[in-house]
């Protein structure tokens, strides 16, 4: 199932991009998956555009997302951001599904903000094992150690580059394994 929702969230991500939207704010509660596992994005309240009157925009200048999932750019407000930031969410997106929450989600707002900016990106190293496996237990979820493919942890490095030049492309997503 891992998988198969990343794989319809690249999909859904290169369709908006590919019309010149970014969704500004890709988290789990605005991602839907109905009874059949198919996985649709919900929420455009603060998606924008990157074409603005049939021109290309390069860049965005807004504060808009949730800071758990919000790119560095988007926290910087330096250069602005574009369809990239949306990468870097699938990539918190990928480990809030494997871990079953978001990197610094115990932590409040601004504190959100300044780890994400100064510290190195989040991987599924960063996670504290024990702290999340007590939150699961007391939600009354089996909890059991997994471990997690080469090629899932890449895909993760690979969204969650500070630099959003590194980051790949949806399409270049959807061709990795």
């Amino acid at each position: 199932m891992l998988y198969w929702c990343i794989d319809s969230l690249c999909l859904g991500l290169q369709y908006m991009h590919d019309n010149g939207q970014i969704h500004r704010d890709i988290k789990a509660g605005n991602i839907l998956v109905d009874s059949n596992g198919e996985v649709r994005i919900a929420d455009f309240g603060v998606s924008g555009w990157l074409v603005n009157a049939g021109t290309q925009q390069q860049k965005a200048k807004t504060f808009v997302g949730t800071p758990c999932w919000m790119a560095p750019e988007v926290m910087e407000q330096i250069h602005g951001y574009d369809y990239k930031a949306g990468i870097w969410s699938l990539g918190i997106n990928a480990l809030e599904l494997a871990k079953c929450y978001a990197p610094y989600a115990k932590y409040p707002p601004r504190k959100v903000l300044i780890l994400t900016i100064q510290e190195e990106p989040p991987s599924l190293d960063s996670y504290d094992e024990e702290d999340g496996m007590d939150d699961m237990e007391q939600l009354g979820y089996d909890v059991y150690e997994e471990e997690f493919s080469k090629a899932f942890s890449q895909l993760v490095e690979k969204c969650l580059q500070k630099n959003p030049a590194k980051r790949p492309k949806s399409q270049e997503l959807l061709q990795s394994k």
